[in-house]
């Protein structure tokens, strides 16, 4: 018997090679996203994973309190590693801290990350050692690389004994290679490449142990035997002696960060600290979200094709009954055909969801999503329970619904199964609703990227090039002396921020009143150079040192917050101890580009020594040459430092990053989600149209005209695809707004009129679908219809 079903089965599945061919793909590609959004959920859930110790650490985190909000902090002042140490049940206890360097190998530079630790952090945590010994790092002059540093710099893996020269701060110093570690995966909170003695960092940063004003994250372990319960208070009383010593950056409160999860938890709480981000959860969730739509869109089609295709069963079906088959083997057929399709799917599936992960782990930089069948236990499953859940909630349907028909109903010709079922029109209905979501989703994210690209940010950001100091800042007066001589350079300024790239958070205050800022550090001419426009009093003046040591100017939100109409001369207190006063007002621009709303700033007055960037401003048509030419005096320049030149549009482009990926992923759903709703609708027609056929050739004789008859054909189909449009427009309406707000501080609001577009637009296309497949049955010769009559 079971080689009868295997063999009705495959002369069906060759007999309706197109059905198959469209279930297959449609299937196939749905099954193919959820298989991404899998391995994508995988990749966040696993962050830190591969640590082996990773339940028994503990990071140590404080608070500051601002004015309307609290700011937590991976890293703690130097001074507190000795009192954690002190603690009963903290069995090991060390530091880390991250700097970019620059490595040299003969007169090639290479940018790096090196991660300064205490010789037990590789005992703490897994840094797999390829070659040489992690002990190494006991000496100072050691440095442990990663392998994929290694091959970029030596050409191999195993660089043990190589002799390397790294650059900090315009200072050369060689290292030996005393091992070399496996690169850690993208999803660890470390990115280092490279290793190097926490003594290291005392010296080459003239940095003491003692001073409460430098900082480094501090991790520790709990025995299993002590409950973290027992140290939580223990740790809580550091904020005391944080507040003794440092009174101007005062805590309220020290805690412990468990290490599983801290990833999520420092990206929920934005915890600062030398750390790598993890994948943001909204975007997890937004990717598993569509990938399931367009899985049941997929599976809606399936359904309502597969009844298209039993029509032409129906006497296979009547004979089988009378002959003595039973309900259940009818279904069992049709699961099994139906599984069957399935299975096809999930072979096209598996090599088209490698290519899904390619291409989505290169709009990711930070991720990498890949396929492993070796090793993967929790894949296995994952693959084996979608195959079972999709044979079986797309398969089951159209088993159930062609297993129920009457023989003599099938046999006499009276079985009316041209009529659509109100389950059939229930899932075109949600199809097309889907679908518009993701359409008007595409719409939205593409207006917000020209309102994004066209938005005044209040500051020149089209006509700069910017050089952001990595390894000192003497280069400044070097650089800008160069760039003088340079006609195509119409100014230069220098900051320790930069609009768009780099600002702090603070506070300041005016009488008993303490209010919240946002604030920046420039150089001379750097209000001008950046087209900011002063809107009262004046600009700083480099010839007055009062105005290094006490001048102050702040912006319009900073004035009205106040309900300050002359703010000229107030005298405002900076982290408790600075007095200064405000000699000007600045017009309001969004130093944090869409990130943020404009919060209430100061800008202070800094000398070239304290710079980090260096700003030459040009003609827009000059930008590129001039980005070009900088980098390449500063090669002539700095031979033995690696350089960070970027154009001011660069600012923009950054933060546009997420919008070009969300759009991306939109546009990708979209496409995928109508695609497969216009198939679903177009398979519906023609079950009806299959059904009505005598229905037409009567009406034709009895002198209907074709454009009557299209409209009896197309009233239901127009009514479920005018509501469903509706409603997904308007689910649009409210959600993605919601959405763009979670990411951005300035995005553009939906436009009833784009909605209207939107709809329209979608209406169009499906009526295009299925309008020619309408045409031609109602202009079919009605002799044609009725001749078996």
């Amino acid at each position: 018997m079971l080689k009868n079903y295997v063999k009705i089965a495959f002369r069906n599945l060759i007999r309706n090679k197109v059905y198959v061919l469209i279930n297959v793909l449609s299937m196939g590609t749905a099954i193919a996203c959820c298989i991404v959004a899998y391995l994508n959920y995988e990749f966040y859930a696993s962050h830190d994973e591969h640590h082996e110790r990773m339940d028994e650490i503990y990071r140590l985190n404080f608070v500051r309190q601002t004015t309307d909000r609290q700011q937590h902090f991976g890293i703690v002042p130097l001074p507190i590693e000795q009192k954690i140490q002190a603690l009963s049940g903290v069995e090991e206890v060390v530091k880390f801290n991250q700097h970019r360097g620059t490595i040299k190998i003969k007169d090639n530079l290479f940018g790096t990350r090196v991660g300064f630790v205490d010789p037990a952090f590789v005992r703490l945590f897994t840094i797999p050692i390829l070659y040489g010994n992690a002990g190494s790092l006991l000496q100072k002059r050691n440095i442990l690389i990663s392998d994929k540093l290694s091959l970029k710099c030596f050409g191999k893996e195993n660089s043990v004994g190589e002799v390397l020269t790294y650059l900090d701060r315009g200072e050369e110093r060689e290292m030996i290679v005393s091992g070399v570690f496996k690169s850690l995966p993208l999803n660890s909170s470390f990115r280092f490449e490279a290793l190097s003695n926490f003594e290291n960092h005392f010296d080459w940063h003239k940095v003491s142990a003692t001073d409460w004003t430098k900082f480094t994250a501090i991790f520790f372990t709990i025995p299993d035997q002590v409950a973290p319960a027992n140290l939580e208070e223990q740790v809580k009383e550091l904020a005391m002696l944080h507040n003794q010593f440092d009174p101007k950056e005062k805590a309220v409160d020290y805690y412990m960060d468990p290490f599983r999860g801290m990833a999520a938890r420092a990206y929920d709480r934005d915890i600062a600290g030398p750390f790598g981000d993890i994948l943001p959860w909204p975007l997890v969730a937004v990717v598993a979200a569509i990938s399931f739509l367009i899985l049941i869109i997929a599976s809606f089609t399936f359904m309502n094709t597969a009844i298209v295709a039993s029509a032409r069963r129906l006497k296979e079906i009547g004979v089988r009954k009378v002959v003595g088959g039973r309900r259940r083997q009818i279904i069992w057929q049709f699961l099994g055909e139906n599984l069957a399709i399935c299975v096809l799917s999930m072979i096209v599936a598996l090599p088209l969801s490698e290519y899904l992960a390619d291409e989505f782990s290169q709009l990711f930089p930070k991720t990498i999503v890949e396929l492993h069948y070796t090793n993967h236990f929790g894949f296995i499953i994952f693959i084996f329970g979608l195959l079972m859940l999709t044979g079986i909630i797309a398969g089951a349907y159209p088993a159930f619904y062609v297993s129920k028909f009457h023989p003599a109903s099938i046999l006499k010709g009276s079985l009316k199964f041209g009529k659509v079922s109100k389950f059939s029109k229930s899932l075109l209905f949600v199809q097309i609703c889907f679908s518009m979501l993701a359409v008007v989703s595409s719409v939205l994210f593409i207006q917000n990227m020209a309102y994004q690209n066209a938005m005044d940010l209040g500051f020149d950001i089209d006509k700069t090039v910017v050089v952001r100091f990595t390894t000192g800042r003497s280069e400044y007066t070097t650089m800008q002396n160069q760039l003088l001589q340079n006609p195509r350079v119409l100014s230069i300024t220098g900051a320790g921020d930069h609009a768009g790239r780099r600002n702090y958070f603070s506070s300041v205050k005016f009488e008993d009143e303490e209010i919240a800022i946002a604030g920046m550090d420039i150089g001379a001419d750097y209000i001008e150079t950046m087209e900011l426009e002063i809107v009262q009093g004046r600009d700083f003046n480099k010839n007055l040192q009062s105005d290094y040591k006490e001048a102050m100017i702040i912006n319009e939100k900073f004035a009205e917050t106040m309900n300050w109409k002359d703010p000229i001369g107030k005298k405002l207190v900076f982290q408790d101890t600075l007095d200064y006063y405000v000699i000007g007002v600045v017009k309001d621009f969004y130093y944090d580009a869409f990130n943020s709303q404009i919060q209430p700033m100061c800008l202070r007055f800094i000398k070239p020594h304290d710079f980090r960037y260096l700003i030459a401003k040009t003609s827009a048509a000059e930008v590129l040459h001039v980005e070009e030419e900088m980098k390449i005096l500063w090669t002539e320049l700095f031979q033995s430092q690696h350089y960070d030149i970027k154009t001011g549009e660069h600012a923009r482009f950054a933060a546009t990053f997420t919008n070009r990926l969300m759009l991306k992923i939109f546009i990708f759903m979209g496409s995928l989600a109508t695609i497969l709703s216009l198939i679903g609708l177009f398979a519906l027609v023609s079950l009806n149209m299959e059904g009505r056929m005598k229905e037409i050739g009567v009406r034709k004789v009895m002198g209907a005209s074709s454009s009557i008859i299209m409209q009896s054909i197309n009233r239901t189909y127009m009514l479920i695809l005018w509501a469903g449009t509706l409603v997904g427009a308007t689910i649009a309406y409210f959600v993605i707004p919601t959405l763009m707000g979670s990411i951005w501080a300035h995005h553009i609001d939906a436009s009833i009129w784009l909605l209207a577009l939107a709809i329209c637009l979608m209406v169009l296309i499906c009526v295009l679908t299925v309008g020619f497949k309408v045409y031609n049955t109602a202009s079919v010769n009605p002799v044609n219809l009725l001749r078996d009559e």
